[in-house]
């Protein structure tokens, strides 16, 4: 229930977890040559978030996209990323409900 597709100009191109009402977590390789944030539109689905015919996509206009700051490429490994992560900043809230909720993440306090 909290995965996210990516399209650009009507092309999948990478998937993300919703993680609040206003923010997916994803790779940052998926967005590192991206200049216009508005090109992007987030799907939401039930099952699969690629289909966009499906009756329960949501579909969100992207506002602002910030990769890591250290992202980058390994200096050991030619094709590791390091750091891979973006946070994309949707224009409007998601709206949760039972078949749409945010990613859940392991709690710092209890993680052994």
């Amino acid at each position: 229930p909290s995965l996210v597709a990516f399209f650009r100009h009507g092309s999948y191109f990478c998937a993300g977890s919703l993680s609040s009402p206003r923010h997916i977590l994803s790779a940052a390789h998926c967005f590192s040559n991206f200049n216009q944030p508005g090109d992007v539109v987030a799907h939401l689905s039930l099952s699969d978030p690629a289909n966009r015919t499906h009756p329960s996509v949501g579909k969100y206009s992207v506002l602002w996209i910030s990769l890591h700051p250290e992202y980058g490429v390994s200096p050991t490994k030619t094709s590791a990323y390091k750091q891979d992560l973006a946070i994309i900043t949707l224009r409007d809230a998601v709206e949760f409900s039972s078949d749409r909720q945010p990613l859940c993440l392991q709690d710092s306090d209890k993680a052994d």
